[in-house]
């Protein structure tokens, strides 16, 4: 067994030679999977990745700033709603795998692939969703990596304040107005549309959605003295016009990965339910100081029944919303023979609005 075994391997060694290693050891020329693809090939992954990291986290922050309530009282479903968190899992950090692993450096190829290619639509495309991205996460966790992002010869990576970001995410939104305003294409190139299932290469509608994320940017530094709210409204005209400008991806739900997280077919929000506090600012409650009746229909926020569910039974004076209320209750627990220590915790109990 031995002499065949070194008879297989010295003819093996001898064919890779004669042949040599380039042939046989060149496992990356597999035209089914290129190695270096197009970036048209490429780009429709990323939109149909680009609702994960906000559609997953959304079920926490939405419970964490009390939008919504949980239905059920188990401890681990609770954590969010008393503003906690689950330790030892990745729970609430798909804005960041996004960031980092989702998109990372999927856009990064795409921009300088297109770039060599003369792509320009695709490179303007791709540098509009990495601004939004940052924007999400730097939004969403505050400090985050920005300045040595996907630097690869590094292990430790500086943390950015939001400041440096937020002007890092303004250079890459007019680094990708340039780039979408440019028509000077390589002929012998794909378009842009043939990737888009968004905007369908329409780059008119990547300019708009691109001035939208300047104006959310710009928009963050309300409590700053240099905020400029005609800033934010320039960039607000230049946005969205109307409801075709809208930046929507379509789902097949045909399979669980391919559907809607908040769509019936995945059923994702079972647990969910909206909270008195949401209810609150949209039925003129909270803004006007009256209640919510009949009588002050008239200060209820227009989105209302656009956000929330009502209730067939509407005689509670708001037109139906019911809601959870996260409640308090006091226990006392003994932590030492002479010494008590009172805890409060939230409690979710159904409240109907009076």
């Amino acid at each position: 067994m031995k002499k065949k075994l070194l008879i297989y391997i010295t003819m093996i060694a001898g064919l890779m030679t004669s042949a040599g290693c380039k042939k046989w050891l060149d496992v990356n020329t597999n035209p089914v999977v290129p190695q270096f693809p197009n970036v048209s090939s490429v780009f429709p992954t990323q939109i149909a990745a680009y609702p994960r990291g906000l559609q997953y986290d959304a079920r926490y922050v939405s419970r964490y700033i009390q939008n919504f309530g949980s239905a059920s009282t188990n401890a681990t479903n609770v954590n969010w709603d008393r503003m906690g968190y689950t330790g030892a899992s990745d729970t609430n950090g798909d804005i960041w795998r996004q960031a980092y692993i989702g998109f990372g450096r999927n856009l990064l190829y795409i921009i300088e692939t297109g770039i060599k290619n003369q792509q320009w639509d695709y490179v303007g495309a791709a540098l509009a969703m990495q601004a939004a991205i940052y924007q999400y996460a730097t939004d969403y966790h505050g400090d985050i990596i920005f300045s040595e992002a996907f630097n690869n010869n590094q292990t430790a990576f500086r943390f950015d304040d939001q400041e440096t970001v937020y002007k890092g995410i303004d250079s890459i939104c007019r680094l990708a107005i340039i780039y979408l305003s440019n028509k000077n294409y390589s002929p012998t190139q794909d378009r842009l549309a043939k990737g888009d299932y968004v905007y369908n290469g329409d780059t008119d509608k990547w300019l708009k959605y691109t001035y939208g994320l300047l104006a959310r940017n710009y928009h963050r530094l309300t409590n700053k003295s240099f905020y400029n709210a005609d800033s934010v409204i320039y960039y607000c005209n230049k946005s969205l016009s109307g409801i075709n400008d809208d930046f929507l991806v379509p789902f097949e739900a045909s399979r669980n990965d391919d559907a809607n997280f908040f769509g019936t077919y995945r059923d994702n929000l079972t647990l969910h339910r909206q909270t008195n506090f949401i209810v609150k600012l949209l039925d003129g409650t909270t803004l006007t100081g009256t209640p919510a009746s009949a009588a002050t229909a008239s200060n209820r926020d227009p989105r209302l029944k656009h956000m929330l569910s009502a209730s067939h039974d509407t005689t509670n004076g708001n037109g139906g919303y019911r809601v959870l209320t996260p409640e308090l209750l006091t226990l006392t627990l003994a932590l030492t023979p002479g010494g008590l220590i009172q805890l409060v915790l939230p409690v979710i109990q159904m409240h109907e609005e009076k």
